[in-house]
C-alpha cells in the first residue's frame, strides 16, 4: 500500500509540473504574439499617412511612434529575461531618427513637385489622390494578407 501512495505523490508532482509548463507555454505564446504585433506596428508606422485616420504624418510623428515600440521591445526583453547579445534593440533605436526622416524627405519631394500647381488642385492631390495612390501601391506590394487588408481599408477611407 505504501507503494501506491508514492505513485500518487509522483503523479501529483508530475501534474503540478505539467501545469507550470502549460502556464509558461502560455506566457511564451502571448509574448511571441506581442512581439509580432510590435514588428507589424513598426512596419505600419513608417508611412506618410496615418493608416487609421488618413492624416498626414511627419518625421516627428513617426519618430515618436517608433520610439514607443522600442520601449515595448525592451520591456518584453526584460519581462522574458531575453539577453540581447547583439544589442539589436539599441541598434534599431539608433536608426529610428534616420528612418523617420524619410517621411519628411518624401513630403519635401511631394511639395517640390507641386509647387507650380494651383492651390485647389494641390490640396485635392495631397488630400485625396495621393493617399489613394499611396495605399493602392502599398496594397499591391505587400505579401501579407492581413496587412493588405489594412492597406485596402486605408485606400477605401482615403476615397471617402
Amino acid at each position: 500500500m505504501m507503494e501506491m501512495g508514492k505513485d500518487i505523490s509522483v503523479i501529483d508532482k508530475q501534474k503540478a509540473l505539467i501545469n507550470v509548463l502549460n502556464q509558461e507555454e502560455a506566457v511564451v505564446v502571448l509574448s511571441i504574439d506581442r512581439y509580432r504585433m510590435i514588428l507589424r506596428d513598426i512596419s505600419m508606422g513608417v508611412h506618410p499617412f496615418d493608416i487609421k485616420t488618413g492624416s498626414i504624418k511627419t518625421s516627428s510623428n513617426v519618430y515618436d511612434g517608433l520610439m514607443e515600440l522600442v520601449i515595448q521591445i525592451k520591456t518584453l526583453q526584460e519581462e522574458l529575461q531575453i539577453v540581447d547579445n547583439k544589442n539589436r534593440a539599441n541598434k534599431f533605436s539608433n536608426q529610428v531618427g534616420d528612418i523617420a526622416s524619410l517621411i519628411d524627405a518624401w513630403w519635401l519631394w511631394v511639395n517640390k513637385e507641386f509647387d507650380a500647381v494651383d492651390q485647389n488642385q494641390r490640396t485635392w492631390f495631397i488630400d485625396v489622390l495621393l493617399p489613394a495612390l499611396y495605399w493602392k501601391s502599398q496594397a499591391e506590394k505587400t505579401k501579407s494578407p492581413e496587412i493588405k487588408k489594412e492597406y485596402l481599408a486605408a485606400l477605401s477611407n482615403s476615397l471617402g
